[in-house]
C-alpha cells in the first residue's frame, strides 16, 4: 500500500483540481507529479520495475492530456481571433468604414 501512495495522490490532486477552480490548484499538482517522478524512480533503483512502470505511465499520460488541452484551446482562440478581423475587415470595405447598428440585443445569464 505504501507503494501506491504517491500515485493516490496524484489521482487525487487532479480530481481536486478539476472539481475547484482556484488559481492556485496547479501547485498541488505539480508538487505531486514531483513527487510522483521520484517515485517512479525510486521503484526503478529499488528494482520495481513493473510499480515504477505505472506510476511513469500515469504521469506521462496525464502530461500528455494537460498538453493537449492547452495547444488545443490555444489553437481556436487564435482561429476565432482571425476569423472575426477577417470579417471585421470585409464590414468595413463594404460600407466605406462607417457601420451603424440599429438594434441591440441583451443575453442575461441565469446560472
Amino acid at each position: 500500500m505504501k507503494r501506491w501512495l504517491p500515485t493516490i495522490f496524484f489521482l487525487f490532486s487532479i480530481g481536486v483540481s478539476i472539481l475547484e477552480n482556484k488559481d492556485d490548484r496547479f501547485y498541488l499538482i505539480y508538487l505531486s507529479a514531483v513527487i510522483l517522478m521520484f517515485s517512479a524512480i525510486w521503484n526503478f533503483v529499488k528494482e520495481r520495475i513493473i510499480v515504477g512502470f505505472i506510476e511513469l505511465m500515469i504521469l506521462l499520460i496525464a502530461i500528455f492530456f494537460f498538453s493537449l488541452g492547452v495547444f488545443i484551446s490555444m489553437g481556436v482562440e487564435r482561429e476565432y481571433k482571425n476569423e472575426l478581423s477577417v470579417k471585421r475587415r470585409n464590414l468595413e470595405s463594404e460600407h466605406g468604414g462607417c457601420i451603424a447598428i440599429s438594434t441591440h440585443e441583451i443575453f442575461v445569464n441565469t446560472h
